[in-house]
């Protein structure tokens, strides 16, 4: 681990020395804190396993949207796209305060666990979303999963809306980077897991670009 933790804290040293040299604020308590966040959000998901607990859907989301990594790399496209840099807008950001953090995360998490759910139930892995909900609501997987495509539909409407929205504090390019962010797991796991390890070394890539395109298309 020290190997990581050195390099991890030497990263973390040198955008903070950069952003400061271009922007004049010291950003690294920012993404310390993201770091933080993000190692005790998967140590969180590894005591549950752990103990076998099954958490209730609102906890289980309030971590999942931190274990995204999208809060991270938010902060991280936060400071690299806004010129000039709002510190009060990155305390937010750090905070998960802002509706980009939040709605960002919860299209990430859900198109995820609904892809993968099944897989990971049969693996008895770590509960996901959908089990979560089946758990707290006494629904069946069937209801579970419209629900959840049913937040994932309201969070983009959400998501929408900031586009829209004018705020000085966050650049257009920083919108459109958080927004392309939800794009590119909804694309990747629209026909379920497209990036896993069984669809890398079992069912790789056919040479047949056609009948790939045909997969895809026709899912």
């Amino acid at each position: 681990m020290k190997p990581f933790y050195s390099a991890l804290h030497n990263h973390v040293n040198e955008v903070a020395y950069d952003a400061g040299k271009k922007q004049g604020i010291l950003v690294s308590r920012y993404i310390r804190k993201a770091w933080v966040d993000l190692c005790k959000s998967h140590l969180q998901e590894a005591k549950w396993f752990h103990s076998g607990y099954t958490p209730s859907y609102e906890e289980y989301i309030e971590n999942a949207c931190l274990s995204t990594a999208v809060p991270l790399e938010i902060v991280h496209l936060f400071i690299w796209a806004n010129n000039p840099l709002n510190e009060e807008a990155l305390r937010c950001l750090s905070q998960h305060h802002h509706d980009i953090v939040r709605f960002t995360s919860l299209i990430l998490r859900l198109t995820n666990d609904k892809a993968t759910s099944l897989n990971e139930m049969k693996r008895g892995d770590t509960p996901k979303a959908v089990e979560c909900y089946m758990n707290s609501a006494k629904v069946s997987i069937s209801d579970a999963q419209d629900n959840i495509n049913s937040q994932i539909n309201e969070a983009w409407k959400k998501m929408n809306k900031i586009g829209f929205e004018d705020n000085p504090a966050f650049s257009k390019i920083f919108i459109e980077f958080s927004t392309n962010v939800a794009k590119v797991a909804q694309y990747i796991y629209q026909h379920g897991d497209e990036h896993g390890v069984k669809s890398i070394f079992f069912e790789p890539i056919p040479l047949d670009y056609a009948s790939f395109s045909n997969k895809i298309i026709l899912g």
